[in-house]
């Protein structure tokens, strides 16, 4: 099975699908869209015949630190490197863009069920003797 990944070009409708394919909060294609444009960049997936079959974006400042978000695979296209892939893909574009001299950040929050597969990856779980716990707020529109 061959992989191509594109960088933005995610479709908004395949995005709010895979989103759901795996168990995200719904949203509409108007917030959809203001995520993409508020995005530093994301990375797309595809299989032999273009269908989205996973996706990842970052965010944050770009220059001292990146934030991975919303890594998905498709549930039937799992275990076959799609992840890795879209994390290289990632890390490629903040080496790119990473500064002389300077040291990104590059961040994110894992689902329970990922950790083992981003520390397979090279990412440090926290807390550790060097960084503290990471931490949430979730803050509603409704109130």
């Amino acid at each position: 099975m061959s992989i191509s990944y594109e960088f933005n070009s995610v479709n908004l409708d395949d995005y709010i699908a895979l989103r759901s394919l795996v168990n995200k909060p719904p949203l509409t294609t108007e917030l959809a869209d203001q995520i993409m444009k508020n995005s530093i960049c994301s990375v797309s997936a595809f299989d032999e015949e273009g269908k989205t079959v996973g996706f990842g974006r970052l965010v944050g400042d770009g220059v001292v630190i990146c934030y991975i978000q919303d890594v998905m695979v498709h549930p039937e296209y799992r275990f076959r490197n799609i992840g890795k892939g879209i994390l290289e893909q990632l890390e490629g574009y903040v080496k790119s863009i990473t500064q002389p001299g300077v040291t990104m950040m590059l961040e994110l929050m894992s689902t329970l069920h990922a950790e083992q597969f981003y520390e397979k990856h090279g990412y440090i779980k926290r807390p550790n003797n060097e960084y503290g716990s990471g931490f949430i707020k979730l803050i509603s529109g409704d109130d």
